[in-house]
This record gives structure tokens, sequence and C-alpha cells, in this order.
């Protein structure tokens, strides 16, 4: 006998189907799937002459000359960090052109424009989810482009090991996965993030993604599905020859990025105490040493002072705590939600210890959402609060 498990209060939806938001007089269609082709291209990247190139940015921008008159700032989803953000990085390229005599190309498009194009991320975004169903549709797109191309980039990564095949452009050098990110650490940050949204709301009455809780449950046919790949693996693996498990165990210590990241560590210092309060300005280490700071409060700290560390700090605790008063507040079937949507925060800010992370776009993904259901949950049946 099948049993079909659902969620007795909610009654379940088609997948694909588009928020209600977007039939409103106010919401605009053609934004809404330009911003779901955002979330989608999420996952891609790619190295250009002196930038990385991402194609997710064409679909921000034709969604800013479109929805231009749409935007607005939705008071109850912003932080205090974000405005310090900009006066800090106003502060940090007015210090950094004093020293060099002209703005640079990288701090201008890398960390100015670029941040730039972050908060009108988050702009968007909180102006578009004004209900639980949209903050859903965008999550739901994130998780399977996120799935397919993991797929795709884990098949890739396995022909290399095991058939020495090379795949252009997917994996980082073709021995760490990290899809068509380029960025191997960027891309554990994704896939942090898509997990920490997906395991909470997949146990739960409204999953974003179907699968065994979904469908009619079987119990042999999901032991199937579990044996299936691991006799495929155990087979290639007999066949091609034991993986070199030294070589996987050097690329797991990579004792070389530790002593990397302690250089870091003893350039920054000195330049900390040479400017401490408002930093040497953005893009000075760089031109300084020719490598960039792996870590994302010490980066702050260097290149914007104590300033620039408590904005930071203002930032990320400001939309946790947004979160939290959203999980008091919210639906009990919104709870997991909102609590994966905090995980992939918390998860990230441990992820910033150990790589730049503040320019993540899926980071700035999940600060919208959580701004957007801090909003939704104080004023769930009213409009929201906006500032034109």
């Amino acid at each position: 006998m099948q049993t079909v498990i659902t969620s007795a209060t909610t009654p379940m939806r088609p997948y694909a189907r588009l928020p209600a938001a977007i039939s409103r007089p106010r919401g605009r269609k053609t934004v809404f799937l330009l911003m779901a082709a955002y979330v989608t291209l999420l996952p891609f990247q790619f190295d250009g002459a002196s930038i990385r190139f991402a194609p997710s940015d064409i679909f921000l921008a034709l969604s800013t000359l479109l929805g231009l008159a749409s935007i607005h700032v939705v008071r109850r989803a912003w932080t205090a960090g974000h405005l310090g953000l900009i006066a800090v990085f106003l502060t940090g390229t007015f210090i950094a052109v004093q020293e060099r005599g002209a703005i640079s190309s990288y701090v201008l498009l890398n960390k100015d424009v670029g941040m730039l194009l972050l908060l009108i991320t988050f702009a968007i975004l909180t102006t578009l989810a004004r209900d639980w169903d949209t903050i859903r549709w965008f999550l739901r797109i994130f998780l399977w482009a996120v799935f397919v191309q993991n797929v795709i980039a884990i098949a890739a990564l396995a022909a290399t090991a095991v058939y020495g095949i090379d795949i252009p452009m997917w994996n980082y050098q073709s021995v760490r996965l990290s899809g068509l990110l380029v960025d191997p650490n960027a891309y554990g940050g994704l896939l942090l993030v898509a997990a920490a949204i997906h395991f909470p709301t997949y146990f739960s009455s409204r999953p974003l993604v179907p699968g065994i809780s979904c469908i009619p449950w079987q119990p042999k046919l999901a032991l199937r599905l579990v044996a299936i790949p691991i006799v495929v693996l155990a087979v290639l693996i007999a066949v091609q020859g034991s993986v070199n498990l030294g070589a996987l165990t050097d690329l797991a210590k990579r004792p070389d990025q530790v002593q990397a990241r302690l250089e870091q560590l003893n350039r920054a210092l000195p330049l900390i105490e040479e400017s401490p309060v408002l930093g040497i300005g953005v893009g000075v280490f760089l031109s300084r040493n020719d490598f960039i700071i792996h870590n994302t409060p010490l980066w702050l700290t260097t290149e914007f002072g104590m300033v620039g560390l408590l904005v930071l700090v203002a930032l990320i605790l400001g939309v946790l705590a947004k979160g939290v008063q959203a999980y008091r507040a919210c639906p009990d079937s919104e709870r997991p939600l909102v609590l994966g949507l905090m995980a992939a925060h918390v998860g990230m800010l441990g992820l910033s210890l150990g790589i730049e992370a503040l320019y993540q776009r899926h980071w700035w993904m999940v600060m919208a959402f959580l701004g957007s259901a801090y909003a939704i949950s104080r004023k769930p049946s009213a409009q929201f609060q906006e500032m034109a």
C-alpha cells in the first residue's frame, strides 16, 4: 500500500507555478523573470582578461533598467550595516586615491561597482519578495540550478580522475570541485548555502524541492536509489584501480594555503597599526603586496579600519537578528525556511574567516530573503513600508 506524505494544512502546489505577487498591480512580471534568470545563473562565472564575468549581472542590469520605477527601499529589510557599507566604501576609495593619486580599475570595477551591484541586488529582491510564496519560488529556482550544475561538475571531476578526460572550463585545474564558478572556495560557499536551505525545508511539510517526502513512499525504491550510485562508484574504482589517496590527503590539508593565510595576517597587522580607525584604503593592500587577504573581517579591518569591522558586525548581526525575529513571528509552516536561511547566513560567516566572502552573490541573496522574511512577518497583511 502506498502512502503519500503531504501537509495536512498546506495544499501542494505545482513547483513551477509563478508567485501570485507577479499579477499584483505593482508587480512586474518581466522583472520577476529577469531576476529568476539572475538566481538561476548564480552558480556561473567565467574568467575574463582582468575581471571575472558573471552572466547573472546582465540580468541584474536589465532588471534595474526595466524595474527602476518600481524598486524601493523596504526599510524593514535593511540594516544599519548596509548604510555603513556605503559610507566606508566612499571613505576607503577617497583614502586610496589620496595614496595612489588616482583610482585604479581594480578598485573601481571589482570593489566599488561590485558592492553597488550587490546593494542593488538586495534592493530588487526585497522589493519583489513581498510574500512567502515569492521567497520560496526564488529559492526553489536557486536549489535546482545548484543541483543540476553540481551533478555535472561531479561527473566531470570523476571523468578526469578516473579516465583522465580533461573537460574545459569545468572545475578548478580539474582537481577541485568548482563547477562553472571558477573559484572552488566560492563554490564551496554556494553548496553550503544550498544545503543549509534545502535540508530544513526538505523534511518539513512544505519542501522547496520535491523528493522522497513528496512522492509515493516505496522503501525498496528508496534503497535502490541510494545503492545504485554507490555500486557504480565501486565498480569504477575496481576497474580503474585505487584512487591516489596521498594526492587527496595533500589536497585536503594544503599546508601551503595555511602558510599563505598566516603570511596575509603578518602583512596585515602592521598596516592596521598604521591606520587603525579608517584603514589604509580600499585596494591598497593588493597594490602593496600583489595578493589579497582571504579573510573578510581581516580585510575590512586592514582597508577600512575598525570602523569597517564594526560595519561588518552590524550587517551580520543585524540580518541575523531579523531572521530570529522572523522565525518567532512567522507561521509554523515557514519556520523551516527561515531556519535554513539563518543557517546559510551563519555558515557564510564562518566561511568568511577563510575566504573573502563579502562579494559572494548567494550570500546577499540569503540576506535579502532574511530581510524580506522579517518584513513579511512583521506586517503579513499590509503593504511594506517603503521609501522611494
